[in-house]
């Protein structure tokens, strides 16, 4: 631990290495002259001592300012198998808890591939980090997005939902809920291509992990934004069980989201008036309780006004 602190923390000044800041290490810089210019033997041996220098958490940041981003890159598609999967999966763990901002625009692309890539490993742990990388990633753009898309990031991810693993089914609805947020995602449900994913998230939605439920109901409510999808979630099989947990959840981030689930619904053009009343019952159902969310209670409140019903206070 002591000899990968001295090395992570080297700046090649005269800075002592007890000082923390994003000073960019040497020793990262060095491995990236090494990957450029070494035979494959030295290349697998760059991504295994890099895998090393971000043991610890707290050290991964000092790989971004030194350039390894880049070199992890040079190094994803290695032939010898164990230093190919070093350096995806040590890809993956900066990405988990480094800002995708701090990386260029073109390492932000060229990022997504090896991580798709290790979302089809047999060891559920790099499928885990992975997914959790992905999740952070897709929040930078709508151009990132569309490349996790083209690289199957969609079935990769929508895989993990069938996994025995409750954290690794957790990381893979979250990339799923990020992954909503694309055109291209939108489209695939208002034609009616994904029917068997609108029943996956109204199921979650009532699983036991409440990272669980907050990443399925956030993916319904950014698909029910919009209206072909919205009517598409009213026709799924599985749309009692949406009501039922509308009616009876108690945690008021979950019922934020199945709030606004509601109102994209009944604000959709060619909501059956039988499906409104329906969704309004089970709002009202939820108002008899007191609404534990205060974003809910306004939703509701503006759903319920046509009938002149008033949930001031949430009673």
């Amino acid at each position: 631990e002591s000899l990968r602190s001295w090395c992570i923390l080297q700046q090649g000044g005269s800075k002592p290495s007890t000082v923390v800041d994003n000073t960019p290490s040497s020793v990262v810089s060095h491995l990236g002259k090494c990957a450029l210019h070494g035979s494959p033997k030295v290349k697998s041996l760059v991504a295994l001592s890099l895998k090393y220098l971000c043991a610890e958490q707290k050290h991964r940041r000092f790989l971004v300012s030194g350039g390894g981003i880049r070199t992890l890159l040079g190094l994803v598609d290695l032939e010898e198998e164990v230093a190919r999967d070093a350096a995806r999966q040590t890809l993956a763990q900066v990405c988990i808890v480094t800002n995708p901002s701090a990386f260029s625009y073109s390492e932000q692309l060229d990022t997504v591939r090896p991580l798709v890539n290790l979302l089809d490993h047999r060891h559920e742990l790099l499928q885990f980090e992975a997914a959790m990388a992905l999740t952070n990633l897709l929040t930078v753009s709508d151009e990132l997005r569309t490349r996790a898309i083209q690289a199957e990031a969609w079935n990769g991810c929508k895989e993990l939902l069938f996994s025995e693993n409750d954290m690794l089914q957790r990381a893979g609805i979250e990339a799923l809920c990020n992954l909503c947020m694309a055109p291209e995602i939108l489209e695939r449900f208002a034609d009616g291509r994904a029917e068997l994913e609108i029943k996956v998230f109204i199921g979650f939605c009532g699983s036991e992990d409440i990272a669980t439920r907050i990443a399925s109901s956030g993916a319904l409510a950014m698909l029910a934004s919009c209206e072909e999808v919205a009517i598409k979630i009213t026709e799924s099989s599985h749309f009692d069980t949406f009501l039922t947990v509308l009616a009876e959840t108690d945690e008021s981030d979950v019922l934020h989201r199945l709030v606004s689930v509601a109102c994209g619904i009944c604000e959709a053009k060619g909501c059956p008036a039988q499906v409104a009343t329906r969704i309004k019952g089970a709002v009202r159902e939820q108002r008899s309780k007191g609404f534990m969310s205060a974003e809910a209670r306004a939703l509701a409140s503006s759903l319920l006004a046509e009938d002149g019903a008033s949930i001031a206070g949430g009673a």
